[in-house]
């Protein structure tokens, strides 16, 4: 999870001042008043105009990081834990009874059972 966390706090410090730049506004200021452009017109969809005047992705991880972060944290370990517990039970030996050999003695995963009768002893009688 560390890694995961390193990795996120990182490309925030590499996008914030990306998506800060002049001609990453000025992009995102065209394509809203294209936005607005398309919401004028009658068509089968009515486009919404967006509310901010900054792109999403500087806002969501300039203000809502907190929230990035522990929703990642959150949703990779749970994650995590699923995959341990599938894996441990993939990796857990079933235990099979097996019948008393002719012999008299045990097999290797059940016990002697010295003059005490079994379930499959007494259904063969």
């Amino acid at each position: 999870m560390s890694i995961v966390v390193f990795l996120l706090v990182r490309m925030r410090h590499e996008q914030i001042p990306r998506l800060s730049r002049p001609e990453v506004q000025k992009a995102w200021q065209e394509w809203r008043s294209a936005a607005a452009s398309q919401a004028e017109t009658k068509g089968p969809v009515q486009r919404r105009i967006p509310k901010s005047v900054e792109p999403p992705g500087l806002v969501l991880l300039r203000d809502h990081f907190g929230i990035v972060l522990a929703a990642t944290i959150t949703f990779g370990s749970t994650l995590m834990a699923v995959l341990l517990l599938a894996v441990r039970g993939a990796m857990a030996r079933t235990q099979r009874v097996q019948p008393p050999s002719p012999e008299g003695r045990a097999t290797e995963d059940q016990p002697a059972t010295e003059g005490r009768s079994t379930s499959a002893d007494n259904r063969s009688r």
